[in-house]
């Protein structure tokens, strides 16, 4: 596999498709101004002393323990933390959420749960609208970009070159991993969802681009127009969103391991090592695959 060749059809793919790149810089955007529309409450933690750095969620000041304890008690905060002692006060039903805002302070402060109530905040929608940003990329780029090729009868005369078909698919991958990846670290930074580990967030976000790019590859190979491409691509991403969508409304068990260790890494703060691994294991899988398929179907024409 030569570089140069890789590099050479990398600079004609971006030269001819600008503009999806600032399509779907632009999508991070869109969905950043409409998840708080879907949401439900704002996470409202009250302090008592001094205030953690590089906190996510909205700080409200109290002069004194009892009249933070008394606006949880009343629902008017979702937690109070008091920093002498090293105490989160919470809402005995929100234990699970109590433990989140508590994983942000260092070390680790005590838990007292005294009271009910029910949330839904938007902070914890983060990981589902990341992972559909990166599906969206990288199922509609792949798509347009293999579309594009075969609407413009180029896909064939390059196959005729000295480019082989593990060089195609490498770089057909790189070009719509380039465009999903670059909107998603833009969401991230546009929603403040840089925290946790960020470091088990990035990998979360290479994998899972890299491996919804060459999916995208795979399921668009027998197709030969740009409308029969869109058109299955198009209810495949709907029904994966749809059933993403409704875990998460439901019990919050996420089935994709992209949105899954998003949750980790973003919410609860873990490197995401099983769901990192799984993501490999497929990326592995479906460069074979896709190699094979692409030689398979060119070879016959």
């Amino acid at each position: 596999m030569k570089r140069k060749r890789i590099l050479s059809l990398l600079k004609k793919d971006l030269k001819e498709n600008w503009i999806i790149f600032i399509v779907f810089l632009s999508i991070p955007l869109l969905v950043y101004y409409i998840y708080p529309i879907i949401g439900s409450e704002e996470i409202v933690v009250g302090v008592y002393g001094e205030s953690p750095e590089n906190f996510p969620f909205v700080i409200v000041k109290y002069r004194n323990i009892e009249d933070g304890i008394l606006a949880v008690k009343n629902e008017d905060i979702c937690s109070f933390y008091v920093s002498e002692q090293r105490i989160l006060y919470g809402l005995r039903e929100n234990s699970e959420k109590i433990e989140i805002i508590a994983s942000f302070f260092s070390p680790n402060c005590d838990i007292a749960e005294i009271s009910l109530n029910s949330l839904n905040p938007n902070y914890l929608l983060l990981p589902v609208l990341l992972s559909m940003i990166i599906l969206m990329g990288g199922f509609i780029g792949g798509a347009i970009v293999m579309g594009s090729e075969k609407s413009e009868r180029t896909l064939e005369a390059l196959l005729l070159t000295p480019l082989t078909h593990r060089e195609f698919v490498v770089e057909k991958t790189i070009i719509s991993f380039i465009s999903t990846f670059l909107s998603s670290v833009i969401f991230l930074f546009i929603s403040k969802g840089i925290i946790g580990n960020v470091i088990g967030t990035i990998v979360i976000l290479i994998l899972s681009a890299f491996l919804f790019s060459l999916i995208s590859l795979i399921i668009t190979a027998p197709f030969s127009t740009m409308e029969a491409i869109i058109a299955i691509i198009t209810p495949v991403l709907i029904v994966i969103i749809f059933f993403e969508s409704i875990s998460m409304l439901n019990t919050y068990s996420l089935p994709l391991p992209v949105s899954r260790g998003l949750y980790k890494s973003i919410i609860l703060n873990e490197f995401p090592f099983t769901e990192s691994l799984i993501l490999l294991i497929f990326i592995f899988i479906f460069i074979y695959i896709s190699k094979n398929l692409y030689k398979r179907i060119y070879n016959k024409k």
